[in-house]
């Protein structure tokens, strides 16, 4: 019998594209610093708040994507590699492009940490990845062998402990560092894996999704205030907004064959937007305090002046990556490391037929 073919939710890439967008506005407003530019408008002061608390589930969203994917996907050294590859290149290709056009910006210690970019955390959602991607079959088989209630409780449990029990007592017990951590990521891989297997909702949800992520994101407002940063990506009213953002997109179907190849081609580049406009290089010297002018707009103004940023910035990344996927295609290294995965498939096989003849032969 032949096994059932996985349907692409096109949902979840579109998800994925608008989460990277999300990423981009985060960003711009923070360290851009159009939040704490002291010289505001109050209604564009607050707006900003507001659309800050919006953008918040993005971090979220593809911790949740990751586990919704994953689910289904093999996993193999080959995908971890060529993850790791694609942030080598932007980790000390932004190095080498500073040390030709702003030596000045750049110390030793720059360059060593962008040559070792997990061990020094180049980019901290990259580091604590690797670190869930080692639970990942753990993670995939627990949800396969779950029933629903199992997965309902655990979850349930999960959420009442790492995150109600933190949003309202400002404590971290479980060292989960705001949801900077790899043990975040996999609560939410986790969730991720168990909404595909149990949970389908139909169309007509969409707008209650919706609805509980506008409130959702209200509350978080209203919870954080507008002065400094006190709501994280663990905290209630970010983890409700962004499972209901996520169940909102996991419904959606897209019947446009142009929408569909649009969304196919862009979703697997937008890493590449994190990877590039998030360099500590660039941080440091490119967007920092870049658009505190924003602040001083109109709403009207200022919303749109932070998603034009946030689409140019977002453009020329996917082309860059999109350069890079080719480069790396035209240096056959996809099917170098697919060869590698063959290998390392057949050792594990030899070994375990080893291991069951020792078995049999123990028993007689």
């Amino acid at each position: 019998m032949s096994e059932k073919k996985t349907v692409r939710n096109y949902g979840i890439d579109a998800l994925r594209i608008l989460a990277m967008l999300l990423v981009a506005v985060l960003h711009l407003l923070g360290q851009g610093g159009v939040l704490l530019n002291p010289a505001y408008r109050i209604p564009t002061h607050f707006a900003a708040w507001g659309l800050e608390h919006m953008a918040l589930v993005a971090v979220n969203c593809f911790a949740l994507i990751s586990g919704y994917v994953g689910l289904k996907a093999k996993h193999r050294l080959s995908g971890f590699l060529m993850l790791w590859l694609q942030v080598f290149f932007y980790s000390a290709g932004i190095a080498l492009l500073f040390v030709i056009f702003r030596p000045d910006a750049v110390t030793a210690e720059d360059l060593l940490h962008s040559l070792l970019p997990v061990s020094f955390s180049q980019y901290w959602y990259y580091t604590a990845y690797c670190g869930l991607f080692l639970f990942m079959p753990l993670l995939n088989a627990a949800v396969q062998q779950m029933t629903r209630m199992q997965f309902y409780l655990t979850a349930v449990s999960m959420i009442l402990l790492f995150t109600v029990s933190k949003t309202f007592t400002e404590r971290d017990p479980f060292v989960m560092h705001s949801g900077y951590s790899a043990f975040w990521l996999i609560v939410l891989y986790f969730l991720g894996a168990g909404i595909r297997r149990f949970i389908r909702l139909p169309r007509k949800a969409i707008p209650c999704c919706l609805l509980i992520f506008a409130a959702a994101s209200l509350w978080g407002m209203l919870l954080n205030g507008n002065s400094v940063m006190r709501l994280y990506y663990d905290d209630v009213p970010t983890l409700t907004a962004s499972l209901a953002l996520f169940f909102a997109f996991s419904a959606m179907r897209f019947r446009s064959e142009a929408a569909r190849g649009v969304i196919g081609w862009t979703a697997p580049l937008t890493f590449a937007v994190y990877l590039t406009h998030t360099h500590p290089l660039v941080f440091a010297n490119i967007l920092v305090n870049r658009f505190v002018r924003y602040a001083q707009y109109s709403v009207k103004h200022m919303l749109a002046s932070v998603f034009l940023t946030a689409s140019l910035i977002f453009l020329g990344s996917i082309a860059v990556e999109w350069v890079r996927v080719r480069l790396i295609r035209l240096l056959h290294i996809p099917q170098g490391l697919a060869k590698l995965d063959a290998w390392l498939d057949a050792k594990i096989e030899r070994i375990e037929r080893k291991q069951r003849r020792k078995r049999r032969r123990s028993r007689r």
